[in-house]
């Protein structure tokens, strides 16, 4: 991303100096321009996916250890008794 935007910046300075008669390449500087914006976007688009999914397995991961704790809270408190140790579920 931070390449993107040093790209977009040369870029936009490229097509200044095409405007000043400094330099001789619009196409150039104009597709340079464009292609760094496109970075710049899919970089942020990819930023936000990944927190988005590291979140989304936070909360998978706290709800298994949630249900983890009463299964074995279950089995702790059936002490070895056959009846109340079928009783116990783990849900998936």
């Amino acid at each position: 991303m931070i390449v993107g935007f040093i790209g977009f910046c040369l870029g936009l300075a490229g097509i200044f100096r095409v405007k000043k008669k400094k330099a001789s390449n619009p196409v150039t500087a104009g597709i340079g321009t464009v292609l760094s914006a496109l970075a710049v976007i899919a970089g942020i688009y990819a930023m936000v996916a990944f927190f988005t999914a590291v979140e989304e397995l936070g909360n998978d991961l706290d709800e298994i250890g949630n249900k983890w704790d009463s299964y074995s809270d279950c089995v702790e408190n059936a002490e070895g008794d056959l009846d109340a140790l079928s009783e116990c579920e783990y849900e998936k």
